[in-house]
């Protein structure tokens, strides 16, 4: 039987930590953020293969395109803290630029 409640709490923590993040704070949290994000989108999709290969047994209760679609949405997500947190510690490291000149 599969178990993907540890990676979808994993998930959790990083949308959480997500949506405390400000803008401006600390642009090493939002480049941590976003590494995060970006390994557990591979864990994610690593995940979603293995379904797709999977004996029925090995899913439980789920089917293989439930399970899948639910994966990807998951994916989408840390798809996007990735890039809005890259793009925070991107912008604020260019504004750091800027104030030297």
């Amino acid at each position: 039987m599969i178990n993907i409640e540890p990676d979808i709490k994993i998930c959790r923590n990083i949308l959480e930590e997500y949506k405390k993040m400000t803008s401006t704070e600390n642009p090493e949290v939002a480049f941590k953020l976003s590494q995060l994000a970006l390994g557990m989108y591979d864990r994610l999709n690593e995940i979603r293969l293995y379904v797709s290969k999977a004996d029925k047994k090995d899913l439980g209760k789920y089917t293989k395109s439930d399970l899948k679609e639910y994966l990807r949405s998951k994916m989408k997500a840390m798809e996007y803290v990735h890039i809005e947190s890259k793009h925070i510690f991107l912008t604020v490291k260019e504004d750091k630029k800027l104030i030297r000149y």
